[in-house]
């Protein structure tokens, strides 16, 4: 481990930076590429692409739990080779849809079958010492919101010049090529690897009774991770609209795009130097002080009355947002024994997807049965008071739990 972990994680968040350059060509466009297939009223566009942001989610938080156990089993790098050729394939379908509800039914098939993030997490967290994995897991967020910053740039100008399905041709065929890098990881040979493929997927589901002893902490925890994600995805799959509300210039798509690229840009930043932090100090901190920051940033962005109000303040949020899931996802880590961390981070993705599930639809409902402005004014305040009750629970957390020993019962 001494002597891979760094390549490892160069390679993986490199896998993780092309991945998200590639998804985002298309996705902070999705409220105008609806409209594209026909639906002409903004509220059943907020309504759709809320359900179809949220489909993929669905796909994830059902299929993560077995995907991880089977990580433990078969190997995480196959793990992760598996998810990138998964999204490669179901976005190239993507760009030969005609109807919303194609597009509704591959993006639920992509969530079932894809995962990177959640497989380059278990991957990191499995092979990267433990008093660098804080480190380790920041720079992960750090790849894929640095992804984050380039991508909806680059698919600013495709869409404009060449359409969405040119951009959504091209994402599918950059994710594919992934494949290259990620097969020069090298994973720590583990006893599980290596038998029978039929009885590893019979054995994977019981070995999600992990969950049952975690204790109040993981619980606890993993419901903090819920409320973090619907609080961010509830409006990120209408941003678009929100900027089309505030901003009536000629570059829509660019001003989509910069409202992105503002929130990564502060993110890319951060996200490694409180990762580094709070492994040198405290996650707690870090993570607690995130949560309330991102409360009040959110609360605030019900008052912006232009578009650089807005750049302003996403900017100001993707700096606490770096700092909430990598230290989450180290607490875990840290207090997981590693023969049954795919397992338990499986289970994290599917709580984490439960989230990014329920905000988008839940976003785009509120906001379909109001008018604009208070839809608009609602989500921002829904979302905000929920990072600060995340805060709360947070504050809960007073100490780490003895949990290693759950290693030894298996």
């Amino acid at each position: 481990m001494k002597e891979y972990w760094k390549r490892n994680l160069v390679l993986v968040v490199l896998g993780q930076f092309i991945i998200r350059v590639a998804q985002t060509f298309v996705f902070p466009y999705l409220p105008l590429f609806i409209a594209e297939l026909g639906v002409d009223n903004t509220k059943q566009i907020a309504l759709w692409a809320g359900t179809i942001a949220s489909a993929n989610f669905l796909g994830q938080s059902i299929f993560s739990p077995l995907w991880g156990s089977v990580a433990d089993r078969y190997g995480k790098k196959m793990m992760l080779i598996r998810s990138v050729i998964a999204v490669g394939f179901f976005t190239i379908l993507i760009s030969f849809v005609t109807a919303p509800v194609q597009l509704l039914a591959l993006r639920f098939l992509l969530g079932c079958f894809s995962g990177y993030n959640a497989a380059a997490i278990t991957f990191i967290a499995s092979e990267t010492p433990e008093k660098e994995l804080g480190y380790g897991l920041g720079w992960l967020q750090t790849g894929q919101q640095a992804g984050l910053l380039i991508g909806p740039a680059i698919g600013g100008v495709l869409t404009h010049f060449w359409g969405f399905r040119v951009s959504c041709l091209s994402a599918g065929l950059i994710t594919l090529a992934i494949c290259i890098p990620l097969f020069y990881t090298r994973e720590t040979p583990t006893a599980a690897i290596g038998k029978d493929v039929k009885k590893k997927i019979r054995e994977s589901f019981p070995r999600i009774r992990v969950w049952g002893k975690l204790g109040s902490f993981c619980t606890l925890l993993f419901f903090v991770i819920m409320i973090t994600q619907f609080a961010n995805k509830s409006i990120e799959p209408q941003l678009a609209t929100y900027v089309s509300k505030i901003y009536r210039g000629s570059s829509l798509e660019l001003m989509v795009a910069g409202v992105f690229m503002a929130t990564a840009i502060s993110h890319v930043v951060l996200a490694p130097l409180l990762g580094r932090y709070g492994d040198r100090n405290n996650h707690y901190r870090v993570l607690f002080w995130c949560l309330i920051g991102a409360g009040f940033t959110t609360l605030g962005q019900v008052l912006v009355k232009n578009i650089w109000q807005l750049i302003l303040l996403r900017f100001v949020l993707g700096g606490f947002l770096a700092g909430i899931l990598p230290s989450a996802n180290a607490l875990i880590g840290t207090n997981t024994p590693h023969q049954h961390r795919g397992t338990l981070f499986g289970l994290l993705a599917s709580v984490n997807a439960l989230g990014n599930f329920a905000g988008p639809i839940c976003g785009g409902a509120i906001i379909s049965l109001w008018d604009i402005d208070r839809g608009f004014f609602a989500v921002f305040a829904i979302t905000g008071i929920l990072f600060l009750a995340a805060s709360f629970f947070v504050s809960r957390l007073t100490h780490a739990p003895e949990i290693r020993g759950i290693g030894s019962a298996h």
